[in-house]
């Protein structure tokens, strides 16, 4: 925004405010409030939302899970039931739950899987730094066999 006074970590590119059903109008630097929003980036879709309720469901529409509990169960939920596909056992470390679900806006887990040669370590120091780290969730199928899921 060239000369911007107002600075945020993120580009600001739309605002929308609501109250019950209705719009709050102002602005920010060079922006206005409207009605107009967008989801995530892998959606093309965008729409207009005069109430709550229909800002809910775009967003749903557009990519985006509002609610972190939501979230938080649905990568609960993916983990447990790719688990059982492969007849593993998960290791779901609440603190990095806490934390994925607040990074992520739509999420879908993926299973990967290390190699052997690069689980030589004890496996102590593999799940610190796999978790504290890299923010994988764990899941092991055999002594010192570890798949991991990546929540994006």
């Amino acid at each position: 925004m060239g000369d911007a006074i107002f600075r945020f970590i993120r580009p600001i590119r739309w605002l929308l405010a609501l109250y019950n059903d209705k719009i709050i109008p102002f602005n920010l630097e060079t922006l206005n409030s409207d009605c107009n929003t967008f989801g995530n980036r892998l959606s093309p879709k965008s729409g207009n939302s005069n109430t709550v309720d229909e800002y809910f469901n775009i967003m749903n529409n557009c990519f985006v899970i509002i609610d972190p509990d939501e979230r938080k169960k649905i990568i609960t939920n993916q983990i447990t039931e790719m688990t059982k596909s492969i007849s593993g056992r998960d290791y779901i470390d609440q603190t990095l739950l806490d934390e994925v679900k607040n990074l992520v806006e739509y999420p879908r887990v993926f299973l990967g899987q290390f190699d052997k040669s690069y689980l030589k370590l004890p496996s102590e120091v593999l799940k610190s730094v796999m978790i504290k780290h890299q923010n994988i969730f764990l899941l092991s199928r055999k002594k010192d066999i570890y798949h991991i899921f990546r929540c994006n």
